[in-house]
């Protein structure tokens, strides 16, 4: 019990602490992660052959977390191509740069070199490879769900 003579000394609180660094390295971005995960499977088995839980498996996220971001399947395959879009309007673009003379025999092959630069620069660079090989794909095996993508 505390002598009554003596006088309360506040109580001092510790000085503060500058918040801990973590030593953790930041949480990677889990929604691009299944994003790319579908990509990769959709381009080397086929969007009818892939499951949602392959693709979790491969992005390395619970299963749910699919559903979560993305819905169904058939919605991550439209966010797929929505998220490449940039590269569709690149093409376009170029194709409408591209001066047509019908006299001049330069025009074919600028319109398809126009229409081809973009693709073979994704399929060459890491971030496009699996993009390029998916609308391949979907372009040869031609089902309902990738001619209603493609057309979007």
């Amino acid at each position: 019990m505390a002598d009554p003579a003596q006088p309360l000394v506040p109580l001092r609180r510790p000085p503060r602490r500058a918040a801990a660094v973590s030593a953790e390295p930041p949480r990677p971005d889990r929604r691009q992660a299944i994003l790319l995960a579908a990509e990769k499977l959709f381009a080397q088995h086929g969007h009818h052959a892939v499951t949602i839980r392959q693709i979790a498996d491969e992005a390395g996220v619970p299963l749910a977390l699919v559903g979560y971001y993305f819905g169904p399947k058939h919605e991550l395959f439209h966010a797929i191509f929505e998220h490449w879009s940039h590269s569709i309007q690149e093409r376009l673009a170029r194709l409408r740069a591209v001066h047509v003379d019908p006299d001049d025999a330069r025009t074919l092959p600028r319109i398809i070199e126009a229409f081809t630069a973009p693709v073979l620069a994704l399929r060459a660079s890491s971030e496009g490879e699996y993009y390029a090989l998916l609308v391949a794909r979907e372009l040869y095996h031609a089902t309902e769900e990738a001619d209603r993508v493609l057309r979007s």
